[in-house]
């Protein structure tokens, strides 16, 4: 089983801040666990209802806003 000093639960835009913190402030192993399901980024969810953005420009691969560093 593996171990880490710090284990974020969660990928969304609070879990991968976190662990961007962390990591800033010194934290050497960082984890986080989350299903495998694209990012959305919920904040431009308003400029979708308003027509200024689409689904697709707000969506990502969880893989690709995982803070450099982390597991």
């Amino acid at each position: 089983m593996a171990r880490h000093d710090v284990v974020v639960v969660g990928a969304g835009n609070a879990g991968v801040s976190l662990a961007a913190r962390l990591l800033r402030v010194g934290a050497k192993d960082v984890a986080i666990v989350s299903p495998d399901r694209p990012h959305l980024f919920r904040p431009l969810l308003n400029y979708v209802a308003g027509g200024q953005a689409t689904m697709s420009e707000l969506t990502r691969s969880t893989a690709s806003v995982i803070p450099a560093g982390c597991t």
